[in-house]
This record gives structure tokens, C-alpha cells and sequence, in this order.
């Protein structure tokens, strides 16, 4: 039989699961482990896209080379990392589980961005670089946020491997290529409870992107009421203006700058725009308000309520009570829930300084 009718029976035998076939095609033809298709795969390759483990152990039993690439640069294991099996058992024949493919993405990589929490479990116990970059600068954490953040706010499928990174060691804010840290990703994904998991392991509220924008500001800017609420009770800063290009993005267009107080009013978010002035954001919006309201303007016909309010604070000081608040909260600094539990101030002092009066209308 020759090679090429050989390869096509091999091929068949490994998608049909047939053991007994491969081991005559390879122990009783001839046919060599490593032979490489017409299409740049081999025998190690199809196996693992197949699940078909008990083939991959004897094919590497009789000497398959595990950490052979096809000719997208993958190796076995990249194509295997949804299946628990084949993962044991290149693992059991001691293959590469750091190698990366062509965009230095590794196996923990892929496994984790596909949401496959039992082979990032066995890769981590197996020694893989939790920490690893690929060609963006993204880390297996970097990754898995971006995947949550491209299927929606409500994928939870992810929450358990990213605990599983942060405990094995996984930067929790360390930027990739974008300056993105992975707590500007949980933002951006809108899980709150991905976001309060990355702050119990240590990530900074306040490092920003390379956009220039915080955590909070992009919170701001994407409506995340619950994200922005933890956010402010930490005491991070906030920022005196978010720099935005209208139209087109091109470098020559003039950036606008404005407050997350005006960004929260632009994106409708009265309840966030409360909050941030008894915080302490800057106002200053008299000329930027007069810019949007009148009879004339559709902002101001289906926002008439928020215009009110707007006139009215710009047109009364902060009370000095108010004031007091803004001064105590910059004199306690970060941690402020932290800092008030050890303080012997009356309970509704605290919730006053943790702005519980505005966050809970």
C-alpha cells in the first residue's frame, strides 16, 4: 500500500476512532508516526482535534514527536485544549506546555479564553507560565476578560478560571500592549462580579489606559451603574476630564475635554452625575450646560428633569456639610471603607461619608 492511499486510511481510522486500524496501518504497513499530510498536519494533530486519546497514546508510545507544528505553527496540545484527555496525555508524555503558536499565544491561552476550566486546572498543576504574552501583550487573564467582554456582561462561564489564574500567580495589573489592565477589561465587560474578584486579589482602581482613562471614567462612560457605585465607596480618584474626539478618530481632529460629571449628564446618568458632584468631581459646566439646554434642543426636550437639577446646583453652592464630606473623603485616601471600620464614628456618619444618602436613591 503506498504512502498516500496509506495516509488517506490512517486519516479515516483516526476520525472513526479505530485503534486497531492505525496500530496495522503503523505497526504492520509501515507507515511512520510523524508523516505529514498534504495539508501540513499529522497524525498527533487530528487525534487532538478528534479527541481520540487512546490513539494519541499509542502514536506516542511508538515515538510521535508531541510537540510537532503544523503548518499554522500549532502543536497537538494547542489543538486539544478542550479535551481533558488528550491534554493528560501529552502532558503524561512530557510535551512542551509553553510553547506558543505564531502569535505567541500558549496552550493556557487558548484554554482559558475558550472557557475550558478543567484543562487550565491540569495546565497550572502541570507548570504553565500563568504570566506568559502573547504578540499583544496579553497574558492567559488578559484573554479570558476579553472573551467575557465580547460575549456580554452576563457570561459567568469565565469567573472560575479567572480565580483560578489569579491564585496561581496571575498579574493582576499588569497592562498588555494598550496599557489595558485587566481591571479596565472587567470594566469594559461590565461583570461585576469579575471586577469585585480582581480587586479581593489586588488590582489598582486607578491605573489608566492608554486612552488616558480610568476605570472609573470608563464606568462612567458605559453606563456601569453597580461597577461605578464600588468604585466611588473605594475613594479612587476622579479624574478632572475625559478627553474625547468627536466624528471621525484622526489625529488632527481637536480633542474635547470634559469632566466625568459632564460625561455621566451626556450619557443620561443623572443617578452617577448626583453621586460624583457630592464626591467632589468638578462642575464647572455653566457654559458647556447653556450648550445643551433651550426649547431648540432634543437633549434638553427629553431631559428636562436633569436640566432642572443642573441649574439649580450650579446656581447653589455645596452646603457645608457637603463640603466637610468632600475634604473627609480626600483626608481618609484609598480604602476608605477599611479606614471608617476602625474609626468610632456613629454608623450614619459612615454611611455619610461613603455617600450611602446619594448611592442608594
Amino acid at each position: 500500500m503506498g504512502k498516500d492511499k496509506m495516509s488517506g486510511s490512517l486519516r479515516m481510522a483516526i476520525s472513526r476512532h479505530q485503534l486497531r486500524k492505525v496500530q496495522d496501518i503503523v505497526l504492520n504497513n509501515g507507515m511512520p508516526v510523524n508523516y505529514q499530510f498534504a495539508d501540513g498536519s499529522h497524525a498527533v494533530h487530528l487525534c487532538a482535534e478528534q479527541d481520540a486519546h487512546y490513539i494519541l497514546d499509542f502514536l506516542l508510545s511508538m515515538k510521535a514527536v508531541p510537540d510537532i507544528r503544523n503548518h499554522h505553527g500549532q502543536t497537538a496540545l494547542m489543538l486539544g485544549v478542550k479535551h481533558s484527555k488528550i491534554v493528560e496525555v501529552l502532558i503524561k508524555f512530557k510535551c512542551n506546555i509553553n510553547l506558543g503558536d505564531k502569535h505567541y499565544r500558549t496552550s493556557l491561552h487558548l484554554s482559558a479564553s475558550g472557557g475550558h476550566d478543567q484543562t487550565v486546572n491540569m495546565l497550572l498543576a502541570a507548570g504553565a507560565k500563568v504570566n506568559a504574552v502573547d504578540i499583544w501583550g496579553r497574558t492567559p487573564l488578559h484573554v479570558t476578560l476579553l472573551n467575557i467582554a465580547r460575549n456580554g456582561p452576563f457570561v459567568d462561564d469565565y469567573v472560575h478560571i479567572i480565580r483560578m489564574l489569579l491564585v496561581n500567580g496571575a498579574g493582576v495589573n499588569k497592562k498588555d500592549n494598550q496599557k489595558n489592565t485587566p481591571l479596565f477589561l472587567a470594566v469594559n465587560s461590565g461583570n461585576i462580579e469579575v471586577f469585585r474578584t480582581l480587586l479581593s486579589h489586588g488590582a489598582n482602581p486607578d491605573q489608566i489606559s492608554r486612552h488616558n482613562l480610568s476605570p472609573l471614567q470608563l464606568s462612567v462612560m458605559k453606563g456601569q451603574i453597580g461597577i461605578f457605585q464600588s468604585l466611588i465607596q473605594l475613594n479612587c480618584d476622579i479624574p478632572k476630564a475625559i478627553s474625547t474626539k468627536p466624528g471621525q478618530h484622526s489625529a488632527n481632529v481637536r480633542k474635547i475635554e470634559k469632566t466625568c460629571f459632564q460625561a455621566a449628564i451626556d450619557n443620561n446618568q443623572i443617578d452617577m452625575a448626583r453621586v460624583l458632584a457630592n464626591a467632589g468631581s468638578p462642575i464647572h459646566c455653566n457654559a458647556w450646560l447653556n450648550s445643551r439646554k433651550g426649547p431648540g434642543t432634543n437633549q434638553w426636550r427629553e431631559n428636562k428633569e436633569i436640566f432642572d437639577w443642573l441649574d439649580y446646583i450650579t446656581q447653589n453652592p455645596l452646603s457645608l456639610q457637603q463640603i466637610c464630606r468632600i475634604i473627609l473623603r480626600q483626608s481618609l485616601g484609598k480604602l476608605l471603607q477599611k479606614k471608617l471600620a476602625t474609626l468610632k464614628f456613629p454608623e450614619k456618619l459612615k454611611d455619610y461619608i461613603l455617600l450611602n444618602d446619594v448611592l442608594n436613591k
